[in-house]
């Protein structure tokens, strides 16, 4: 009951701001408006798993939305990152965005089935 709580408080605008990449809706590590994908946020992303070092930082971040109306559970975009120095690890400066769609009917029912739960951990797990 919880996540379809702060499922239907966050689509309806009610936000809490209090996590340490400058705030937003319920959880830094889970926005769900393309303009909560930020250079701050997505340095803080970046240096919180090791993937890009202390020292440098997000400066631009451009997102270009793509397959428009195709999805009903997800909206993506493509994302072009400017680094204040190039990354030695090798980071890409682009890749895909996949965010929850701001209609309340399909964020209730993904929650409610945990598919986008599901979809995280097929990508975190590298499932084929």
């Amino acid at each position: 009951m919880g996540k379809l709580c702060s499922t239907l408080c966050s689509t309806v605008g009610v936000k809490a701001c209090c996590d340490c990449c400058g705030g937003g809706p319920l959880s830094r590590d889970v926005p769900w408006l393309a303009a909560h994908v930020t250079p701050e946020r997505v340095t803080c992303w970046l240096h919180a798993h090791g993937a890009l070092k202390k020292t440098n930082r997000v400066l631009e971040i451009n997102l270009t939305p793509f397959a428009v109306g195709v999805g009903i559970m997800s909206l993506m975009y493509k994302v072009s990152l400017a680094y204040a120095h190039t990354p030695v690890s090798g980071l890409a400066d682009h890749f895909v965005c996949k965010l929850t769609p701001p209609e309340l009917k399909p964020r209730v029912v993904g929650e409610l089935l945990d598919l986008f739960l599901s979809e995280v951990l097929f990508f975190q797990k590298g499932l084929k």
